[in-house]
C-alpha cells in the first residue's frame, strides 16, 4: 500500500482549511443534497464530501457509508488531493498503491474511485468522491459532471450559512475541541454542543433584541424497538430520523442529540404562526418516519414542546433547559404525537 502523503504545500493546506472551520461541524443539508445528486447522477453506493486534515478524512456529507471518517494515510482522498483534475482508480484491487489498503481488502471493499478535488483560495482541501464496490469505467462526460458537482461544493464551502452563534462557536474552537461537540453517528451537536451553541446565540440575540425557539423533541419508540431488532436496529432509527430533520430545518438551524431520546431544534422566532408551523414540519418529520424491524414495520412517533424565549439577555441556558424538562412533564401526559407551546418572558429571578 501507497500512504497518502502530505502536499508540497501542506501548511498553506492546512490552513486554509482551518479557516473554513468546517470539519468536525454539523452535517448540513445542502451538501446532502449535492452527494444525492451525485449518487443518483452516477448509479454509485457511495458519494462523499470528504475534508482530508492533518491525519484523517472527515466526511462533511455521506450517502452509503456509516464511517464519519478514515485515517488520511488510507485514504484515496489524500491521494486525489495532489492532483488538478479527478482522480481516477477503476479496480483498486488491481492497483499496486491500493491492492493491499484496509478500505479495499475490508469493508467498504472498494474497488472504483473517482475523487474530484475541491479547491478553496488555491489549495485542495477534499474531494467530492464516489464510491464502488465493483470495478467500473469513468468516461469523459462523467468527468465534466463531476467536476460541475465539485464546483457546486466549493461554493457552499465558501459561504456562511449557519446561524451566527454556530459560526462563532466553530471559528472560537480547535478541529480537536469541535471534535468534542459533534455526535458522530448523526454528525449533528451533542449535549455539549448544543448547550454552547444556546450560549452564543443567547449572547447574540439578546444584543439584537431577537427572541429565539427552542424546540425539544422526545421520540417514544425505542424502548420497543431495542427489545425486537436490537441496539443497532435503534442507532440505524436514530440516524435515519436525523436525516429527516435535517432535511426539514431550516438551513441557519441549529439542530442537536440532547440525548439517545431527544432532539432539539433552535431557531430565530419570526411570529407565533411560524413557529407554529415550522415545530409541526418538525414534529411530522419524525412521525412520518418508519423503520424495519424483523418483518415489521413500526412507526416512531415523537412528543414536542416548542419554548419561546423573548429576553435571551434574561434567561441563562440552565434557566431555559430547567424550563424546557417542566414542560416536557406536560407533553408526557399528552397523545403520541402531540405538540404544547410555552412562553419564557421572565429573568431567572422571577
Amino acid at each position: 500500500m501507497k500512504p497518502a502523503e502530505s502536499t508540497l504545500n501542506e501548511k498553506q493546506r492546512q490552513e486554509v482549511l482551518d479557516s473554513l472551520a468546517t470539519v468536525y461541524s454539523p452535517a448540513e443539508k445542502r451538501f446532502d443534497d449535492i452527494t444525492r445528486m451525485a449518487r443518483q447522477v452516477f448509479d454509485v453506493p457511495v458519494a462523499l464530501v470528504s475534508l482530508v486534515s492533518k491525519d484523517k478524512q472527515w466526511f462533511k456529507s455521506t450517502q452509503g457509508l456509516a464511517a464519519a471518517e478514515t485515517p488520511r494515510k488510507v485514504s484515496f482522498c489524500g491521494h486525489a488531493i495532489h492532483q488538478s483534475d479527478v482522480f481516477i482508480v477503476e479496480d483498486a484491487s488491481q492497483h499496486d498503491w491500493f491492492a493491499d489498503n484496509p478500505l479495499v481488502t475490508n469493508d467498504p471493499y472498494v474497488r472504483f474511485y473517482a475523487g474530484h478535488p475541491l479547491d478553496i483560495k488555491g489549495q485542495r482541501v477534499g474531494t467530492l468522491c464516489l464510491l464502488d464496490s465493483k470495478p467500473r469505467k469513468f468516461t469523459e462526460g462523467q468527468i465534466n459532471k463531476l467536476k460541475i458537482l465539485a464546483e457546486s461544493v466549493e461554493e457552499q464551502l465558501a459561504l456562511a450559512v449557519l446561524s451566527p452563534g454556530q459560526q462563532a462557536l466553530l471559528r472560537s474552537l480547535g478541529e480537536s475541541q469541535r471534535e468534542q461537540l459533534i455526535d458522530p453517528a448523526t454528525q449533528m451537536w451533542n449535549r455539549q454542543g448544543i448547550e454552547r451553541v444556546m450560549l452564543e446565540e443567547f449572547r447574540i440575540a439578546g444584543a439584537e433584541n431577537r427572541a429565539l425557539v427552542l424546540v425539544t423533541l422526545e421520540i417514544e419508540g425505542f424502548d420497543a424497538l431495542q427489545k425486537q431488532a436490537g441496539e443497532q436496529a435503534v442507532s440505524s432509527a436514530r440516524i435515519a430520523l436525523a436525516r429527516r430533520l435535517r432535511d426539514a430545518v431550516a438551513s441557519s438551524d441549529a439542530l442537536g442529540l440532547y440525548n439517545e431520546k431527544t432532539f432539539m431544534v433552535l431557531f430565530a422566532y419570526e411570529s407565533d404562526e411560524n413557529r407554529a408551523d415550522r415545530a409541526r414540519a418538525l414534529l411530522a418529520a419524525i412521525n412520518e418516519t418508519s423503520v424495519d424491524a424483523v418483518q415489521q414495520e413500526r412507526v416512531l412517533y415523537a412528543r414536542a414542546a416548542a419554548m419561546t424565549a423573548y429576553s435571551p439577555a434574561n434567561l441563562s441556558v440552565v434557566n431555559l433547559l430547567s424550563q424546557t424538562d417542566k414542560a416536557l412533564t406536560q407533553v408526557r401526559a399528552e397523545p403520541a404525537g402531540s405538540i404544547l407551546f410555552f412562553d419564557r418572558r421572565q429573568s431567572p429571578r422571577d
